[in-house]
């Protein structure tokens, strides 16, 4: 692991396994790139920045990267995971890095009516502009070749530091390149050890979410990579 994070404070706990019922689908959907897999603390996805493709495109696809970040950082994502290895994918792994940590300080998080109210003189008007409270993002790259596996150590460490984040209350956007994969693997790991399901329940929820993206295909993508799932989580 090649970590880029700060020290994590605060303490939360793991969110509760939600229900397969009917709004499964609503309590899910991210967007067209991402999807959740724990509600509104853990979402897989696509390559998360500007994806390679025409020069004659590429205002195009920075203006929509950057769309894509502020949507990432809006659901309040803290934690960036990239599960991309280092030397044969078509973007540099975790390039999104630093452009998000300008996006990050643009957006902040508005000042709380307390802090305002503090600022505010007999007559009402604001003694000097409130802040805004900056959010602090968290970066860690483990190096996973496309269409493979990890190695079951790879897998338990992920999963173990993803609890860890959780609990001290951070949010986690995990990719791959397209974020079906090796997402997907991982994934389905992690509801494995988070809750104590079985690999068919944990493939079965990864790929329902999956799907409210919309644009078709399967999470994991391989045999192997279901096939790992399965030994990994009979293994747990």
């Amino acid at each position: 692991m090649q970590p880029s994070s700060e020290t994590l404070s605060g303490t939360a706990s793991i969110p509760p396994l939600q229900p397969q019922a009917e709004n499964f689908e609503q309590t899910h959907y991210f967007s067209t790139f991402a999807n959740w897999i724990i509600p509104s603390h853990v979402v897989l996805g696509r390559y998360p920045y500007v994806e390679p493709g025409d020069p004659k495109t590429h205002e195009r696809r920075t203006h929509e990267g950057e769309e894509q970040l502020r949507r990432i950082l809006n659901a309040g994502i803290t934690t960036f995971i990239c599960l991309q290895a280092t030397s044969c994918e078509q973007n540099p792994p975790q390039q999104e890095m630093e452009r998000a940590r300008l996006l990050a300080r643009a957006i902040g998080t508005p000042p709380g009516t307390q802090e305002v109210n503090g600022l505010r003189n007999q007559h009402d008007r604001l003694r000097s502009e409130p802040t805004r409270k900056q959010t602090t993002l968290h970066f860690e790259h483990w190096s996973i070749k496309d269409f493979c596996i990890p190695t079951a150590e790879q897998a338990r460490e992920i999963t173990t530091d993803i609890r860890t984040l959780l609990e001290s209350g951070e949010k986690v956007y995990m990719h791959c390149f397209g974020g079906a994969g090796r997402s997907g693997t991982l994934g389905a790991c992690l509801l494995g050890d988070l809750y104590r399901i079985d690999a068919e329940e944990a493939l079965m929820r990864i790929q329902k979410a999956f799907n409210t993206r919309g644009g078709g295909g399967e999470s994991p993508e391989t045999e192997e990579q279901i096939e790992f799932v399965k030994r990994y989580l009979s293994r747990s």
